[in-house]
């Protein structure tokens, strides 16, 4: 195997200093390790703090990020010199000082006071979409959902308690990069999607990263590349709610079949590759009832 590297891996600008997260859901190393490391991009070193406020723990790692380009030997290799990324990143814990402690002490204590944490609660607008799943592949929709909040009370109390919070961090040089509360949008339908704040521009105002979908079954990450792939299984009441229309019109739209299994209350789901060397799939659903198998084509 040979491997391929380029110039100083960590050149001085790449040396980025100290960076402070939060992940109040980190309980084992491994996310804690996870969360410092999705802080980097590739080639860059940092202390990274990762701090959860319920209840408050801090862990400090230092890290060099490294994805390694290594390639087959084209002389020696059935391959003919196949390519592939390997991560050779470096996680050392390091012991925080007191000091630096102390500050992370104070600042969750400004933070609880201010009730920082409590989920906001948005009820969603029916004239918008009754549920989540409806959203998920429109930008437009997406964003009024945050527009609509922006023109209530609650936003505005909402962006001075934040903008307190990150100048108390600022003050005591303890900022968080994505401080925020889970920011929860309700539909008719009780499904959800969680927001978090991701920054603020020039004129100070807010902007959103939208994170999660969940119904009263079914949780679907919205920071994917790709939404949805082969493999996913979902659970619906029935076909003939908006949510299973909509996820069944993405799945479509990534070229995925679905394979339902129907029980007493509810419809089970599975989704699988449909497109085969670059042509579309003729049977787009294929329907279990009963171990017997009936496909319908579109």
């Amino acid at each position: 195997m040979l491997m391929f590297t380029t110039g100083n891996a960590f050149s001085e600008e790449n040396k980025i200093g100290t960076i402070n997260l939060q992940c109040n859901e980190c309980r084992s190393e491994q996310q804690y390790q996870a969360k410092a490391l999705s802080a980097l991009v590739n080639r860059q070193h940092a202390y990274i703090n990762v701090v959860n406020f319920s209840p408050l723990e801090i862990r400090k790692f230092e890290i060099s990020k490294l994805m390694v380009e290594v390639c087959s030997d084209y002389n020696h290799s059935a391959s003919q010199g196949v390519c592939q990324l390997e991560d050779r990143s470096t996680i050392t814990p390091v012991a925080m000082q007191n000091i630096e402690f102390e500050k992370f002490i104070a600042y969750a204590e400004h933070l609880y006071q201010l009730n920082f944490f409590q989920p906001q609660r948005i009820k969603v607008s029916a004239e918008i979409a009754t549920t989540a799943w409806a959203l998920v592949n429109s930008k437009e929709d997406m964003a009024q959902i945050h527009v609509d909040w922006k023109r209530n009370i609650t936003y505005y109390q909402f962006k001075k308690m934040w903008f307190e919070a990150y100048i108390k961090g600022r003050d005591l040089n303890t900022p968080i990069v994505n401080l925020s509360p889970d920011i929860l949008f309700e539909f008719a339908d009780e499904s959800r999607l969680t927001s978090v704040v991701s920054g603020f521009d020039s004129e100070q105002r807010l902007h959103f990263n939208v994170l999660t979908l969940q119904d009263s079954n079914n949780q679907l990450s919205m920071t994917g590349t790709s939404l949805l792939t082969s493999g996913d299984s979902f659970q619906f009441s029935s076909t003939e709610t908006q949510a299973y229309q909509a996820m069944s019109n993405l799945a479509l739209a990534h070229g995925l079949t679905i394979n339902k299994h129907q029980t007493t209350s509810s419809v089970e789901v599975t989704l699988q590759a449909c497109a085969e060397k670059g042509k579309v799939c003729i049977d787009k659903e294929a329907i279990i009832t009963n171990n017997s198998k009936i496909k319908t084509a579109y």
